[in-house]
């Protein structure tokens, strides 16, 4: 049956929703009080009780799950957009979904869910992944990045740091390169290197190590004819995350000529040459053309000779913005 939209009613649906952690004792709403819904709706609506329908499977109830956690953790517009799609297709997807929507949920708070409940469910997921990887003949689908690509932020979803866990992330990285030149690149396979080149590049600075997606095929980041490639912001999108690979190791050979001092330059000349061609990672057209777009409110602090920062630049102010799936604020302990 269908019923209008109803604030209270959504409270207290979302209330039910958050206080049942296990799918089989989901209920969505059921035998709400005729007073309940008319209060405020009198003229809209004129039944005596609303019922809601009760999934009937367990994908119906995934999918409603991750579709609840993409609006809490506020990450409608990455990769994870694509999963509610592909929920039924392969166990290890499945089971992977679930590990994080129980590690956001535990996160949130949810009553009666305790780590253990997600880390027991983390274990479901590592089993089905690695029988999907012996399954998938040294040429991963997209399905097996998908799942491998869900465990990165669980450990910083559970601890509430936001640090992607490096095995993980190395492991999606080692999928994409047992890749034959010849598999098709999809828009969701290029979603999951951009997010998680990001993600990583920050931990892999902090560390002084080169950014595991450093061998990754180019067509993974080229600004080609996919998605909204062609635009201005898809090709800056393309140079900021081309950036984000490369910089770390930047950072690696500036610590290792400063540790080593004048025994070491070579160091040094690999640190210039690949500084010249980060520096070369710039569309200014493309740039202008954006920035017409965009209105700029100036502010009093700022100094009249203060230098323009590349739009790229732009990418890591998306990347740092991302919500609770990631952590507010990363932290190494």
């Amino acid at each position: 049956m269908h019923v209008p939209t109803c604030g209270k009613a959504y409270r207290e649906v979302a209330s039910v929703h958050e206080q049942t952690p296990n799918p089989g004792d989901l209920i969505i709403a059921q035998g709400f009080e005729e007073k309940q819904w008319r209060c405020g709706h009198c003229q809209r609506w004129g039944g005596d009780i609303a019922r809601y329908h009760v999934p009937q499977s367990s994908e119906r109830v995934l999918i409603i799950r991750a579709l609840d956690t993409l609006r809490r953790e506020c990450v409608e517009d990455e990769w994870f957009r694509h999963l509610p799609a592909y929920v039924g297709h392969t166990p290890a997807l499945d089971l992977s979904i679930k590990a994080l929507v129980a590690a956001c949920a535990y996160s949130r708070g949810t009553p009666h869910l305790t780590s253990n409940d997600c880390y027991q469910a983390l274990a479901l997921a590592l089993r089905a992944v690695q029988t999907s990887i012996q399954q998938s003949q040294k040429e991963p689908d997209d399905m097996l990045l998908a799942s491998t690509a869900l465990l990165a932020p669980f450990e910083g979803v559970v601890r509430k740091n936001g640090v992607p866990t490096k095995l993980h992330v190395n492991g999606l990285a080692a999928l994409l390169l047992a890749r034959s030149s010849a598999y098709p690149v999809t828009q969701l396979a290029r979603d999951i290197v951009d997010f998680n080149a990001c993600e990583s590049s920050i931990m892999a600075c902090i560390l002084s190590r080169p950014s595991p997606f450093e061998s990754t095929s180019p067509a993974y980041i080229a600004n080609d004819n996919i998605g909204s490639a062609g635009s201005d912001q898809a090709q800056l999108k393309a140079l900021g995350t081309e950036l984000f690979i490369r910089l770390p190791r930047l950072l690696m050979l500036l610590r290792s000529f400063r540790l080593n001092g004048s025994s070491g330059r070579q160091p040094l000349a690999d640190a210039l040459h690949l500084s010249n061609s980060l520096l070369a990672l710039q569309d200014q057209q493309a740039e202008q053309r954006l920035l017409q777009q965009i209105e700029v409110q100036s502010s009093p602090s700022l100094k009249a000779d203060c230098p323009d920062i590349p739009i790229c630049t732009l990418h890591l102010y998306r990347t740092t913005k991302h919500s609770h799936i990631t952590g507010k604020a990363a932290s190494v302990s």
